[in-house]
């Protein structure tokens, strides 16, 4: 639900161009899921609100039994296996079997839930992708007029109270008169009735009338259109005369990938040709008129075979023969589903299995990269440990050589003292052996 809808009609003045009105410029949505029965009764919704915690404001307003979802705001496995153990079985009928129908979101793909339902005796069915529009009761009756109504209300909301935006807090309080005139029993009943399923009626979906789209010439009721050239699809596929049974369609297929003819079938198998590869009736209309396209059945002798000059490009290489169409099969998972049946849940399981395989080669991928990255810190760590031993070793072996350098420079001063000592005693030695021989 948009917290601000665009208004659907603006008061303007006559001739006025490009008329504007003021909003809120909130862009945010709250999710909200519903769930309704055949009898017409629908349970409390369940609001989903992009939030770690509720506060209580938020709930201010609010339909009695409303179920609160706290994530990113949309849904996902777990919410719906808490909204169907702790909300839809809390107000379900006690009747078991119990029908549950569900469209195809990835969240109610859930193996838990799916067990909690075979406990609880209720059937989960998937409805045919991309037909929601067609065979979901809530989207034929109920959320249409939902929309129509909390439209109305968010405008009469800011009509009655000028200034003020509608946010998370007052979203209850708008919302829960909206829910409340659209979720009628009338609207349920007739959205069930309308899509076949109760009372059950297949007519209402398998047999729709196939309508014929009017060609772009008669549209425009122009004989003759320049540069345009009508698709396969337009050449009336939806008429009366082109369709085809099942049996018709296999017969047809084989026959044309083996060429095979039949006397009793030429008329429909032509008419079939015409219709699924018209491109080739084209090709080989004009190899019958140019006898140069023509390929002769037998072969000739070489002094017999006529001269004939080749162009540079042949026309024959011009038209390619169409590829072999090969019918789609119908797969499993392209339609609806009972997801509480032992195939399916055997499915489950089996993918379950393989989740649990990818997830422990993951995670032995992810130890083995951590322990290859905790090999190589040691590694990097005892290398560098070396170097600082290495590196602490030749300090060592400096500061000894130092020291011997230190020990011979002071040796080397010793003996210059030494020596020069001596010098002066001698001298003072001489000096007095003079000094008493003059005095004899």
């Amino acid at each position: 639900m948009p917290l601000d809808p665009k208004s659907t009609k603006v008061i303007a003045k006559k001739g006025a161009k490009d008329p504007s009105y003021i909003s809120s410029g909130n862009k945010s949505r709250i999710t909200v899921v519903g769930c309704v029965s055949a009898a017409g009764i629908s349970i409390p919704p369940m609001i989903l609100f992009e939030r770690q915690t509720l506060h209580a404001d938020m709930a201010r307003g609010e339909i009695p039994g409303t179920y609160y979802g706290l994530n990113s705001g949309w849904m996902n496995q777990e919410l719906f296996e808490d909204w169907l153990k702790c909300h839809f079985l809390r107000y379900a009928p006690p009747v078991r079997p119990l029908l549950l129908l569900l469209d195809g979101h990835n969240s109610h793909y859930n193996p838990s839930a799916v067990r909690v339902a075979i406990k609880e005796k209720v059937i989960l069915f998937t409805l045919p992708p991309h037909t929601t529009h067609i065979t979901q009761p809530l989207d034929r009756g109920c959320f249409g007029p939902l929309k129509t109504a909390w439209r109305s209300s968010c405008h009469e909301f800011m009509r009655n109270n000028p200034g003020k935006v509608i946010t998370k807090f007052s979203f209850n309080a708008v919302f829960s008169n909206a829910y409340k005139k659209s979720m009628s029993m009338e609207n349920i009943i007739s959205s069930f009735r309308a899509t076949g399923i109760y009372p059950l009626d297949r007519s209402k979906v398998l047999e729709k009338p196939c309508i014929q789209k009017a060609s772009l010439a008669e549209e425009s009721g122009i004989a003759f259109l320049p540069l345009f050239s009508a698709r396969s699809s337009d050449q009336g596929a939806c008429s009366p005369g082109n369709h085809f049974t099942m049996d018709e369609m296999d017969c047809f297929h084989d026959r044309y990938v083996k060429e095979t003819r039949k006397p009793d079938e030429v008329d429909r198998y032509s008419h079939w040709k015409k219709v699924y590869h018209p491109l080739e009736d084209k090709v080989s209309s004009s190899s019958t008129k140019d006898p140069f396209l023509a390929t002769p059945t037998k072969a000739t002798p070489i002094s017999k075979q006529p001269v004939v000059a080749k162009p540079h490009c042949s026309i024959k290489h011009m038209f390619k023969p169409p590829p072999v169409l090969k019918r789609p099969e119908l797969s499993a998972y392209k339609s609806s589903r009972c997801l509480t049946s032992g195939a399916h849940l055997e499915m489950m399981e089996e993918k379950e299995k393989q989740k649990e395989e990818k997830e422990r080669k993951k995670k032995e991928r992810a130890e083995l990269q951590e322990q290859k990255k905790k090999e190589k810190e040691e590694m990097l760590q005892q290398k560098k440990k070396e170097r600082e031993a290495q590196a602490e070793l030749r300090k060592q072996k400096k500061k000894e050589k130092e020291a011997q350098v230190d020990c011979e420079k002071k040796k080397e001063r010793r003996k210059k003292r030494s020596h020069k000592a001596r010098k002066r005693s001698q001298v003072s030695i001489r000096s007095f052996i003079s000094t008493s021989c003059m005095c004899i």
